[in-house]
């Protein structure tokens, strides 16, 4: 992932968290379409990935959970089931909505 991912964020926000077992991070964003995005970028930033020139395609993904917390871990968990079945990398990413437990983004 290079800088032009972050910088075309409007609000994008990272904290890594010092933690003993694991990798931690805090996000933040105005609006909880804002805070899925980074918390989405965050992860992909943490874990190191990067974008190779080539194609580029937009996929929507939509999802669904009975609450916030389940829908962001849902959240996360589809973007890197997509990038391990489908070995892509995601350059933008965008929430368009999160509401009554769905979520709708572009990848």
């Amino acid at each position: 992932m290079d800088e032009s991912t972050f910088n075309n964020q409007e609000e994008f926000f990272i904290e890594e968290i010092e933690h003993t077992a694991d990798w931690a991070i805090r996000v933040k964003g105005k609006t909880i379409e804002g805070l899925f995005t980074n918390a989405a970028l965050g992860m992909l930033y943490i874990i190191q990935v990067t974008s190779l020139p080539g194609e580029t395609k937009s996929k929507t993904i939509e999802i669904s959970a009975m609450d916030i917390e389940t829908l962001l871990v849902a959240w996360l968990e589809e973007i890197l089931f997509e990038m391990e079945t489908n070995e892509v990398v995601f350059k933008n990413i965008v929430v368009q909505s999160v509401e009554k437990g769905c979520l709708k983004a572009t990848v």
